[in-house]
């Protein structure tokens, strides 16, 4: 764990990509996830094989363009705008305390020492 807080946007897009019963818990420990945890917890809808990902996004962009723009406008709109307006909202309220406290030497240090720890834990 890191101890500084998400800034609005990063912790919008947990929220939407966690599922309910493990937001709390990503955003308070900090886990870092495989890809295939990711995939197996929610967090991701799909991983590739390396090489595959142009010809796999491709697909599912082909697969979207199949559905009326009308009704993809509406569906994203709806999934999208109270995402959007907790943004907007949110990012007003906490994100300069949030940059204060990301800026300061004593935070810098303590995400220096997580990614020192996180990278001797995913190379041993």
């Amino acid at each position: 764990m890191v101890g500084v807080p998400f800034p609005t946007l990063a912790l919008e897009i947990i929220r939407v990509a966690a599922a309910p019963t493990h937001f709390r818990a990503l955003v308070y420990r900090g886990t870092t996830f495989s890809a295939e945890e990711a995939q197996a917890e929610g967090l991701v809808d799909a991983t590739v094989e390396p090489g595959r990902l142009l010809d796999e996004a491709i697909a599912v962009a082909e697969a979207l363009a199949a559905v009326s723009p009308e009704v993809f406008a509406i569906t994203k709109h709806q999934i999208c705008d109270p995402v959007m307006k907790r943004i907007r909202e949110d990012a007003n309220r906490f994100d300069s305390a949030i940059e204060e406290i990301w800026t300061a030497p004593a935070t810098l240090a303590a995400i220096r020492d997580y990614v020192a720890r996180t990278f001797k834990k995913t190379k041993g």
